[in-house]
């Protein structure tokens, strides 16, 4: 795992970005999540880039917590490696109440 940094706080739609390389060639690459109910959950593929392995994840798919993020590279055999944890913690931002102002003499509900 190149990004996220380790122990970062994460909002939004971040960019994951992985290093992997092999022997026999990497076929692909997958992210995954890990803390609260995800147990090695998939939370995103990854296209192959000159900058390494890319994937984008909107946060807001998980609630606010600690995770652990790894990459899981597999190789043309269909061998795959987990990548060492990266722990981040996810703080989505919270939704805004649209305040109203009642008109005079409407009722009030």
């Amino acid at each position: 795992m190149l990004l996220p940094a380790s122990r970062s706080a994460l909002t939004g739609t971040q960019v994951l970005d992985a290093g992997a390389s092999d022997a026999l060639g990497v076929t692909s690459v997958s992210f995954v999540l890990t803390g609260g109910s995800f147990d090695q959950t998939v939370i995103g593929a990854a296209a192959p880039t000159f900058y390494g392995w890319l994937a984008g994840w909107n946060t807001s798919t998980v609630p606010d917590g600690s995770y652990t993020l790894q990459s899981l590279a597999t190789n043309t055999f269909n061998l795959s490696t987990y990548s060492a944890g990266v722990p981040v913690t996810v703080v989505n931002p919270r939704c805004r109440r649209s305040h109203r102002r009642r008109e005079a003499g409407a009722p009030r509900w």
